[in-house]
């Protein structure tokens, strides 16, 4: 019986001396490691699976990030997931205290390893936004930027029925063909001012059609409602159907004085509900003066009461909130002597946004700083003409690349910056970057 005593004494001191020694190694060790002596004292409290991870995560810098996850004397599934993608992105980062607790933070929010796959530094990940909304994706188009001597044709129409001082309508639609085969496509004028090249599809040059004085061949119903296939509208409207893609954008620069397209008489229709169903099918309606008053040298009273009459006369048959109403075109192409007549003319809330003149070449394009909203250049469309921009390199909408990234990174101008960098290797000033 005493031999039996004695042996289990000597096994319960051995026990009690092996435990101690043993705790006392294991704090030691994980100081050796590079740990703090507050963190490698919690560690040894952890439980012995918990211990054995910690070598394969273990770096002297994570000290901070240690006694942030530690301080309730545990380690949690979400916080292992956490120490590992550190380790995993910036294994010998010394973490500093504000970089530990906003790591540790983003422990608590679902989906947190979102974080982690994206090339940021740690301090750059400290500037994110913390909240569950920082993971919801946002939709993102970048495209190059237009250079400043980009520009496109913004060609001038008159009569298309009368070829000895204009052109035919079978010229008309041989102009048609030639822009959609050298990779035209049709520009609202008012989306040219915006810089709006959405209509236009990827790898197509933009053009803006402008129809001058409202003659009936550019738009003309026939008495059983339909468009006239000779005029240019028709004509336009058949090409758009077999080439979708050209689109059928043109703006009409109106008189009242006569009135528009009422040259063509037909028993069922006024001028009145041609310019009503004109504007009706999305096209756009601009101001050519009410007389076609030339306005050189014209004093201010002459050219305000012109504006004024021809805005007066529209709002009595469409709506002033018809696209291309606060666009000017010049009668003649003739500049007032005075720009402020223009630059300062207002008719109720409406404003002169840009005008235009009869000659110049192919425009700029308003991001340009040579171009000069109150003189936008135009091209006489004849045929040798509409062949001759055809052959030029002018402005083509480049490759539009949409991808979605997480709202963190979109609601930080730096970070969306560096990761466009980082990723597609680009210089965000030489891109057009929209988010929605």
């Amino acid at each position: 019986m005493k031999r039996f005593l004695f042996v289990a004494f000597v096994a319960i001191l051995f026990f009690v001396v092996f435990t101690s020694s043993h705790n006392f190694n294991r704090t030691n060790y994980f100081e050796d490691l590079g740990y703090s002596s507050e963190v490698s004292e919690k560690i040894t409290h952890l439980s012995p699976l918990a211990q054995k991870k910690i070598p394969k995560i273990a770096h002297s810098g994570k000290n901070f990030l240690f006694t942030c996850i530690l301080e309730d004397n545990r380690i949690t599934d979400q916080e292992f997931k956490l120490l590992h993608l550190c380790q995993r992105n910036w294994p010998n980062y010394f973490y500093s205290k504000s970089e530990a607790e906003q790591l540790y933070k983003f422990s608590f929010l679902e989906n947190f390893e979102i974080v982690f796959k994206f090339p940021f530094s740690v301090s750059e990940i400290s500037k994110f936004p913390f909240d569950q909304k920082m993971f919801e994706e946002v939709n993102v188009s970048i495209s190059e930027k237009p250079r400043n001597n980009d520009f496109i044709p913004i060609l001038m129409y008159h009569m298309v029925d009368e070829p000895k001082n204009w052109i035919s309508i079978d010229e008309f639609k041989q102009q048609l063909s030639i822009l959609y085969d050298q990779g035209f496509s049709t520009l609202s004028f008012p989306d040219f001012l915006n810089m709006n090249f959405s209509s236009i599809p990827v790898n197509r040059k933009p053009v803006v059609l402008t129809f001058d004085d409202g003659w009936s061949s550019q738009f003309d119903i026939l008495e059983d409602g339909s468009l006239n296939p000779n005029s240019a509208v028709g004509a336009l409207e058949s090409f758009c159907k077999d080439h979708q893609n050209f689109g059928h954008n043109a703006i009409f620069f109106i008189n009242f004085y006569p009135p528009p397209f009422s040259a063509k008489k037909n028993g069922n229709y006024t001028w009145q509900e041609k310019l009503k169903i004109l504007a009706s099918n999305g096209y756009e309606v601009g101001n050519h003066t009410y007389s076609h008053v030339i306005l050189y040298n014209k004093p201010y009273s002459v050219v305000k009461e012109e504006l004024d009459q021809w805005y007066n006369s529209l709002e009595n048959v469409i709506s002033l909130k018809t696209p291309g109403i606060g666009i000017l075109n010049y009668p003649g192409g003739a500049i007032p002597s005075d720009m402020e007549y223009i630059t300062e003319y207002s008719y109720d809330d409406i404003t002169i946004e840009a005008a235009c003149i009869a000659w110049g070449g192919p425009s700029y394009l308003p991001s340009s700083t040579y171009f000069n909203k109150y003189r936008i250049s135009r091209i006489d469309a004849t045929t040798e003409n509409v062949q001759y921009i055809s052959s030029l390199n002018s402005y083509k909408k480049p490759f539009v690349l949409k991808t979605n990234i997480p709202n963190f990174i979109a609601s930080n101008s730096e970070l969306f910056n560096s990761w466009l960098r980082r990723i597609y290797g680009i210089n965000p000033n030489n891109f057009v970057i929209q988010i929605y």
